[in-house]
């Protein structure tokens, strides 16, 4: 009897022993996973606040962008956080929420560059080459009233000899 308790004490320590090591491991694992996590959630972030600066360089309005950013700029400081607690789960969650988040961010950041861009030559074409016009056609103007005032002049002289 006594040797079925030490073998079932054994059997109850290496039990304990394989648990608390895979434990461990899907800990390590988890700490990988969710380290990784961080660093391609930072690198979008990254990639998301380039798009939103080349929008804004091209005359984009980005407010709108940029409270998305500030949001997920947040998140990933909370992720980091939770990280060094050692709280991967929850550090791994609010990643994924910054990639829903910025889901589709960098295409609706170009396309606001793009607007920009097309505003801004019409505002060019409106304003230098319409400005241009409109001057030219205020020296022709004045030309022709000139001549004609200056031909109308010249028959005055010549009904009153």
């Amino acid at each position: 009897m006594l040797k079925n308790r030490q073998l079932l004490f054994t059997i109850l320590i290496l039990l304990l022993l394989l648990t608390n090591s895979s434990a461990r491991e899907n800990q390590a694992s988890s700490e990988k996973d969710a380290k990784d996590a961080i660093n391609a959630a930072q690198r979008l972030v990254i990639e998301c606040y380039e798009a939103a600066l080349r929008a804004e360089e091209a005359g984009a309005n980005i407010t709108g962008l940029l409270e998305i950013l500030n949001d997920a700029a947040w998140r990933l400081s909370r992720a980091t956080i939770e990280y060094k607690n050692k709280n991967f789960n929850a550090a791994i969650e609010l990643t994924d929420k910054i990639k829903s988040e910025l889901e589709g961010f960098i295409s609706d950041a170009d396309e606001l560059r793009d607007k920009a861009s097309e505003e801004s030559y019409w505002d060019f074409m409106i304003n230098i080459v319409g400005s241009s016009v409109g001057a030219a056609t205020v020296i022709f103007v004045s030309l022709a009233v000139w001549i004609w005032l200056s031909k109308k002049r010249s028959n005055q002289k010549e009904d009153s000899r």
